[in-house]
């Protein structure tokens, strides 16, 4: 995800205004702290059974487990989501609440009901109530107001840089949190390719849309 942030712009030189995406799960138990996160030996003795790496990306932690969760980034110019921007809304929230939609979306697509609004979310890993320190360490029990839940748990974290006119989001989606059973390669696929069709059915909504602005 670095790597390809880093060189976005070599890359556009080859084809414009590219849209990078691409999915992955971790192969071991991992935690990736965001970009300016402290961690003190406290929360290291409490996870030594996981792998520690920094994020690109910034916000709180992200427990990965090993084929129990989906993680995806997304990497590109901030120029076309400017342009849909109606309310010129803070562009890094804007992005945010346009992948949170997508994700929203492609899992409602296959039947998945999310909850209408957050509530008193409860978040557990590895059935432990976390403490008060792991709690603001891990980012899947600090929710915000428009991230996506399901039974009162929040199952999707996500964090973005923006610099000069590129970004990248960076995102968790816990499936095991849903259903064990959606952790296997067939819903996984299915999932990629749902996410694939409302992105671009959003986006082209969106961007009609923004024509239909200038023309009116």
């Amino acid at each position: 995800d670095e790597f390809l942030f880093k060189n976005l712009d070599y890359i556009n030189n080859y084809v414009n205004n590219v849209l990078l995406i691409r999915f992955y799960q971790f192969s071991n138990n991992t935690i990736t702290i965001g970009k300016l996160q402290k961690i003190d030996q406290e929360i290291i003795n409490k996870n030594r059974n996981y792998l520690i790496a920094t994020r690109i990306t910034g916000r709180n932690a992200i427990y990965h487990l090993p084929k129990k969760d989906l993680t995806f980034s997304v990497i590109g110019n901030t120029i076309i989501f400017r342009k849909i921007n109606f309310n010129k809304e803070n562009i890094l929230n804007f992005i945010h609440q346009f992948f949170n939609k997508t994700v929203k979306d492609a899992l409602t697509s296959l039947d998945i009901k999310l909850d209408n609004k957050l509530e008193s979310l409860i978040t557990v890993e590895n059935n432990k109530k976390t403490d008060e320190k792991l709690k603001k360490f891990d980012c899947f029990a600090n929710p915000m107001s428009f991230e996506l839940t399901y039974n009162n748990q929040k199952i999707v974290g996500s964090a973005i840089k923006i610099s000069s006119n590129k970004f990248i989001l960076q995102a968790n989606i816990k499936l095991y949190l849903i259903n064990n059973s959606l952790a296997n390669p067939d819903f996984i696929n299915k999932f990629i390719e749902k996410f694939y069709i409302n992105f671009y059915e959003n986006l082209n909504n969106s961007l009609n849309l923004f024509h239909l602005s200038l023309t009116s």
